[in-house]
């Protein structure tokens, strides 16, 4: 009786151990099939054209440098790439679309310091890190500039009257967004004070700088350098920190003694998720874009520059960005988050 017991037992005990064991098999089969299926999806991307959503119109800045950029980067990563066009609410709503987005790498979104900005003036409730920052694309500098009439040859002449003159000199810019921050960077750094004139962006800045509707703004140096060229506008100062190729002869506001420094730096980013594996594949191909020479001088002739940064240099980018946008929103008195 006792031996037959010893023998229930130990069958016992050797079901449960095999239990275990088929247990523990199972497991390691359905890991390693989640690994191959990974690995299998990973380096079959891209199977099929990839939308970038550009929240902003035709025509303009974002929208130019993003389908010069990927017309690159379809070269390198072999399938056609579309650019979305969904403008509103200072690029809000085109990126808000990203956020119910699938994170299958098929669905991307292009934007810039903008993104940052709407966060800190209340326009949105997000900001970069609610998706994946994938890599940085280029640059577009913004350009101290007044008529080519005008009275002010240097910078300095135009601080020092602005300061016997506070908020006399109208500045050009549009409240809240991108060249508004440009304005709280220079005052900020001058301690001086404008009379704000809202408008546009870059283009509509210009064209009232021409117009003389406006004494002074601060229009990217590539949507200006025409007018520059023939002497209907002046330009003061680059907001870099050194001297561009577009105008090399023209000093920086560093150079004349004003920590001022203002750009635009395209981001491309994915729906939050977004695999490692995807990310480098992506951000690869725009680096192979951008070392083309082809691409280089594309960008060149629209007024824009080359400025790749990996994933990792990105995120510690937009973290100092960031920082200097939420202290720049202070001190314009714009800072007005969501809740």
């Amino acid at each position: 009786m006792s031996h037959r017991v010893n023998k229930n037992a130990k069958e016992d005990k050797m079901f449960k151990i095999n239990k275990i064991n088929v247990f523990f098999l199972v497991l390691i089969f359905l890991v390693t099939i989640l690994i191959l299926t990974g690995t299998s999806l990973a380096a079959e991307y891209p199977e099929r054209p990839i939308t970038v959503v550009v929240p902003y119109g035709p025509g303009g800045s974002s929208d130019t440098g993003s389908r010069i950029v990927m017309k690159y980067v379809e070269k390198y990563i072999g399938q056609p790439i579309v650019i979305k066009n969904v403008a509103g609410a200072a690029g809000s709503v085109g990126s808000r679309g990203l956020l119910d987005s699938k994170p299958d790498g098929y669905t991307l979104l292009y934007n810039h310091l903008t993104l940052l900005t709407a966060y800190h003036t209340g326009t949105a409730d997000f900001t970069w890190d609610s998706f994946t920052p994938i890599c940085q694309i280029s640059k577009f500098i913004e350009a101290l500039t007044v008529h080519g009439d005008s009275k002010w040859d240097t910078v300095y002449d135009l601080v020092e009257d602005a300061k016997a003159h506070p908020g006399e000199i109208k500045w050009g810019l549009n409240v809240g967004a991108g060249l508004h921050f440009a304005y709280a960077e220079f005052t900020s750094a001058t301690g001086t004070e404008f009379r704000i004139v809202p408008g546009g962006g870059d283009a509509d800045q210009t064209t009232k700088l021409l117009g003389e509707h406006i004494d002074v703004a601060t229009p990217w140096e590539g949507v200006a350098k025409q007018y520059y060229d023939v002497g209907e506008l002046k330009c003061l100062g680059v907001m870099a920190d050194e001297r561009t190729l577009l105008l090399p002869d023209t000093l920086t506001l560093k150079e004349q003694g004003i920590d001022a420094v203002f750009m635009f730096e395209p981001w491309l980013f994915g729906p939050a998720g977004l695999s490692d594996d995807v990310v480098e594949i992506l951000s690869q191909a725009v680096k192979q874009a951008l070392d083309d020479p082809e691409c280089r001088e594309d960008l060149l002739k629209a007024g824009m520059y080359q400025a790749f940064l990996s994933q990792s240099e990105l995120k510690d980018h937009l973290q100092e960005v960031d920082a200097k946008l939420y202290f720049l929103s202070m001190k314009a008195d714009l800072l007005k988050r969501r809740k």
